[in-house]
């Protein structure tokens, strides 16, 4: 491995070696890189320097830093991007080698609240599964979650989670016509969802929160996780 010379700053000159092993293969995506510990003493440098060149190249998108974890390896602004298509039949129907669903209930919570704009205490009937999307090969989990309100007086009452045409078309037939709205954010995933995802430590998540609304009645909130390394979503619009 090259070393650390004095004409340069010391810190990008040790961002650029570590960047040049991630992408000679030293450091594998998903890999774990030395400790700054182990680092500084590889390259004779302070621990201060070592840090200023992992958060650069955490700024460059190449390495995810999680206190207490270490520094992993991304796939990098240049790696080849999957694109993952949607449209407003887009729904977790389309899952494979789909998980029994777990089925409970709970209040709203906040920030679905605002989103559906119901009180965050409206009790809910939840479903959750785990399958694979056939587009991607990513293994994603699915959460539906059905306001009471909405539910009310149909057959949603007893048998809340039909397939989703099914579950659409109730909903417009007791609330009028359906409208969707989708709301994308990527998040450092807790190590259940990094567990249930199967992705190394420290990949990133994106999270897509589909709402649907009846009017401005919000009526079914279908939340989407999936890995969000090398991924972009795509949405025909005409």
């Amino acid at each position: 491995m090259a070393e650390v010379v004095r004409a340069d700053a010391l810190h990008r000159q040790l961002a650029n070696i570590i960047r040049e092993a991630i992408e000679s293969g030293e450091y594998p995506i998903g890999s774990l890189l030395p400790s700054e510990d182990a680092l500084g003493k590889q390259h004779k440098v302070s621990r201060s320097t070592v840090r200023l060149a992992l958060n650069t190249l955490r700024m460059q998108g190449l390495i995810a830093v999680r206190v207490g974890s270490g520094s992993t390896v991304l796939p990098g602004p240049d790696a080849k991007t999957v694109t993952a298509w949607r449209t407003t039949e887009t729904g977790p129907d389309r899952l494979t080698d789909v998980s029994e669903p777990d089925r409970f209930t709970s209040t709203i919570g906040e920030r679905l609240a605002d989103l559906l704009d119901l009180d965050a205490d409206e009790p809910t009937f939840v479903q959750e599964v785990r399958g694979t999307d056939p587009e991607t090969g990513r293994t994603v989990t699915v959460r539906r979650i059905l306001p009471f309100s909405a539910c009310e007086g149909t057959s949603l009452e007893t048998k809340s989670f039909p397939d989703r045409p099914e579950l659409l078309a109730t909903l417009t037939k007791a609330h009028g016509k359906l409208t969707t709205a989708e709301y994308i954010r990527p998040l450092i995933p807790a190590p259940d969802d990094a567990t249930a995802l199967d992705l190394p430590e420290g990949t990133p998540i994106l999270e897509t929160t589909r709402i649907t609304h009846a009017g401005a009645k919000g009526v079914l909130a279908e939340i989407e996780r999936a890995g969000g390394d090398g991924i972009q979503h795509a949405y025909c619009l005409s």
